[in-house]
């Protein structure tokens, strides 16, 4: 008899985008064309670390990815977060902003004298049944008349829908 295997999706998530040249592939699809240019993808390394919730690693995987900026050198973290949830999540985006303060934190503990925060490009592969019908902006978490607040945080990830893609593309 042969053993289960556990989160066969992280496993398969794992296997496939560890290797560096099908990253590359799948990133420079996914990504705008022109922060795919202004990235040296020669540099391109996959971390080790995940910062997924335990509770939440039946449904979660992700992979953090450095690549420098062409021109200046500086580091860039490609953050791929990979939902196999049979529905969309409305939290997805608070999740993704814990998860980048976590990223944040362990580049500090690597190098304390950093005197920027690296930018992160937050990546979202939904795998689900039903479309994803939820806003990729973080500030549309909070209501209308609150969001144009300079106290509130402002970002978007980018979003692949696999329920979108053709078979070609998967």
């Amino acid at each position: 008899m042969s053993a289960r295997v556990q989160r066969p999706h992280d496993k398969l998530f794992r296997t496939v985008f560890s290797d560096i040249g099908e990253a590359e592939s799948f990133l420079r699809a996914h990504l705008p064309p022109a922060l795919v240019e202004q990235l040296d993808w020669s540099t391109l390394a996959l971390s080790e670390t995940s910062f997924v919730d335990d509770a939440l690693r039946e449904s979660e995987s992700d992979l953090l990815y450095t690549v420098q900026m062409r021109t200046t050198g500086e580091p860039v973290y490609l953050y791929l977060l990979f939902e196999h949830q049979s529905k969309p999540d409305k939290w997805m985006r608070f999740r993704l902003l814990k998860y980048m303060c976590r990223i944040w934190d362990e580049s500090f503990k690597e190098h304390p004298d950093q005197a920027l925060l690296r930018p992160i490009v937050p990546l979202v592969f939904y795998q689900g049944e039903s479309r994803w019908h939820y806003s990729t902006e973080f500030a549309d978490l909070f209501a209308e008349d609150a969001q144009g607040y300079d106290f509130l945080p402002h970002f978007a990830h980018y979003l692949i829908d696999q329920s979108d893609l053709s078979v070609d593309q998967t």
